[in-house]
């Protein structure tokens, strides 16, 4: 009876009847959002729906000054991101577990960035800092744009929604701290 189920910042792996949950509730056509933290385990469900969490930090020379930790996204058209856009409001994430996305993704399945680094962006995996800052060091750190937020569209009369159902969205985000401020 819920429109949204929010898993958020979950420290420990999802229980296979968590999943298995969450899987019939998106059969139905249900939304899902998981806020995802760096250095911490992806749930499966997300790993089988082409999504993963590679380990670093999503980083961009263009930060909500002065936290180096705070990339400014660029937000891409969507329906999740348009009245940010509309209203010129650019959302705050900080230390960001970067999101890469299978190519191909699993039959079904439609993946949309939504909020990403510029193209200067890279996910930060150690190396030097520059005044107290991480900066990218080649052959350490993954090069960018990195994805920050994704959203997934999964088909009705796929393997994952009924047919005749609404098509399932899942929304992952790589930080759950956003939530509680």
């Amino acid at each position: 009876d819920a429109a949204v189920v929010l898993v958020a910042g979950a420290s420990a792996a999802l229980a296979s009847h968590e999943t298995d949950a969450l899987i019939s509730f998106a059969s139905r056509g249900g939304g899902i959002m998981f806020a995802l933290d760096p250095e911490r385990e992806t749930p499966d469900l997300l790993v089988r729906l082409g999504i993963g969490v590679p380990g670093g930090v999503a980083m961009d020379e263009k930060v909500m000054f002065p936290f180096w930790d705070r990339p400014i996204p660029v937000l891409r058209n969507h329906g999740v991101t348009e009245a940010l856009v509309t209203s010129k409001l650019s959302p705050v994430l900080a230390h960001v577990a970067p999101l890469s996305v299978a190519d191909p993704l699993p039959t079904g399945v439609k993946a949309t960035s939504i909020l990403v680094t510029s193209r200067r962006g890279w996910i930060e995996r150690g190396g030097e800092l520059v005044g107290g800052a991480p900066r990218y060091d080649e052959g350490v750190d993954g090069s960018g744009p990195v994805n920050m937020a994704v959203a997934l569209e999964l088909r009705s009369g796929s393997d994952w929604v009924r047919a005749g159902k609404p098509p399932a969205r899942i929304l992952v985000v790589g930080d759950s701290d956003f939530l509680g401020n």
